[in-house]
């Protein structure tokens, strides 16, 4: 999975899990609210449940069918939300609260990588600075003087 997929999956990625938590707290279960995403949205968390669930229809485990669907992506948040989905079932705990928490938290890392990606723009924008924006506030300051003095000393102009 390319650079630009990884990204487009995380951004739809709170949103799927926002929405299987409905479906699961309907009375659904998570492989029917996962069956609703991939049904009706065309998303890379989308696409990836499709996967995931043609897997599970084809006789792989769900344990593994998941796993392969964090594989996959190549991605620590959906990993995460796989771990926590597959303790869940050993468990037994409700997946409610726990969907809940991983789309709160996907959508804290993504604040926090882009707040990160905020504080790197100076930097990245001192060299275009250095290199063209001074070179021509330094000749615009400088021009007139240095004329002047070609033509005070040398009677150039």
């Amino acid at each position: 999975m390319n650079k630009s997929d990884r990204f487009e999956l995380a951004r739809s990625l709170p949103a799927a899990l926002d929405l299987i938590t409905i479906g699961v707290e309907a009375g659904w279960s998570f492989e029917q609210s996962a069956q609703f995403i991939a049904d009706r949205y065309r998303t890379p968390v989308a696409d990836q449940l499709r996967q995931a669930l043609a897997d599970i229809a084809a006789g792989t485990p769900r344990r593994d069918a998941l796993r392969a669907m964090a594989d996959r992506c190549q991605l620590p948040e959906m990993t995460t939300v796989v771990s926590a989905i597959l303790t869940s079932d050993e468990t037994g705990a409700d997946l409610t609260p726990l969907l809940r928490f991983q789309a709160e938290d996907v959508r804290v890392r993504q604040r926090q990588r882009v707040e990160e990606q905020i504080a790197k723009t100076p930097v990245k924008m001192t060299l275009p600075m250095v290199g063209c924006i001074f070179p021509a506030t330094l000749i615009t300051l400088l021009a007139p003087g240095a004329v002047r003095v070609l033509h005070d000393v040398l009677h150039i102009i």
